[in-house]
């Protein structure tokens, strides 16, 4: 259902990115599990990041997901500290199980998209922006920050392109 939603964004195709999110919304959920015990290791993760540590951000936020597989939030901030730690694969992995909890969490699909490009697929990776996009809250905020991502001089090119054929795509009238 992912990569339905993947393949709906562009060229635009909502109701087959609403279907395959709905779909994702019928699926079994993981039982919640040690929703404490996980929210303590999450928090002591944050601080990790917040400290630039993300190997260790990822192990503990990886303890936390098996204590609780039904925590979107812990599943998106391991899918984060895995890209920053440079383990692109996994990071995709662990966003993409955030995303089977909420496919419309937009908080997962910006990650995953620069965990894709990092994977050389910039195709996959534009379309997960625009549907970051697609699902922000705050759509003025997500272009704001691919506005600043695409003029960025501490991305790499290759993302700073990414970034500005996303902001094209979304001010043609995506």
């Amino acid at each position: 259902c992912i990569t339905l939603m993947l393949e709906g964004a562009l060229p635009r195709r909502a109701n087959v990115v609403q279907a395959a999110a709905l779909s994702i919304g019928n699926l079994p959920r993981p039982e919640q599990g040690d929703r404490r015990s996980a929210r303590e290791l999450n928090n002591r993760a944050l601080e990790q990041i917040r400290n630039g540590d993300y190997v260790a951000a990822a192990t503990m936020l990886q303890q936390a997901a098996d204590a609780d597989p039904s925590d979107v939030e812990i599943k998106s901030n391991l899918g984060q500290a895995l890209l920053r730690s440079g383990s692109h694969n996994e990071a995709a992995v662990a966003l993409m199980g955030a995303l089977e909890l909420d496919p419309r969490r937009s908080a997962a699909w910006l990650p995953l998209a620069e965990a894709l490009d990092a994977r050389n697929s910039s195709g996959a990776a534009l379309r997960a922006l625009l549907l970051a996009y697609d699902f922000s809250a705050n759509k003025q905020r997500t272009l704001a920050y691919y506005k600043g991502r695409s003029e960025s001089a501490e991305a790499p090119d290759g993302q700073r392109r990414l970034f500005a054929q996303a902001l094209n795509v979304v001010e043609a009238g995506y």
